[in-house]
């Protein structure tokens, strides 16, 4: 199943275990509630391989337009240091009255003109943050229409 990255650790905050958290969800309210359990994964490439952990959000507070979070298994600053550049991943959330669509949604679709062209294949590309990428329409496939 296709995760979605909804937030990653920028650094440690206090002494006590706290940590800032960028999220990159647009419901950072349910997926950061108190008692989730989040996946996270630090090191390797494009969320896959380095160390993954099972965080449970203890406490959750806004701060400067990111979030401060405490975890269950994160005790104290030195812990909470370690988990700089951890990435959280959740599956995506099905709406069915939802008219939008999540840039990951679009890989494998065919691409047609309004005329008697060729298709192609959207592949999306992985983008960071708030600011994407074009998706990448793959090569003309010779289907006309």
């Amino acid at each position: 199943m296709t995760e979605l990255q909804i937030g990653r650790v920028i650094k440690p905050h206090g002494v006590r275990g706290e940590i800032v958290v960028d999220p990159t969800t647009d419901d950072p309210d349910a997926r950061f509630a108190v008692g989730t359990v989040l996946t996270g994964r630090q090191g390797g490439r494009g969320g896959r391989g380095g160390r993954e952990l099972s965080l449970t959000v203890a406490s959750v507070r806004p701060h400067q337009g990111r979030l401060l979070i405490t975890f269950d298994e994160v005790p104290d600053r030195t812990a909470a240091d370690s988990m700089r550049g951890l990435k959280f991943f959740a599956p995506p959330v099905f709406d069915a009255d939802d008219d939008g669509y999540y840039d990951h949604e679009l890989e494998g679709l065919h691409v047609l003109d309004c005329g008697p062209v060729d298709a192609a294949t959207a592949s999306a590309r992985a983008y960071e943050g708030a600011q994407p990428e074009p998706v990448d329409i793959g090569e003309v496939t010779g289907v006309t229409h």
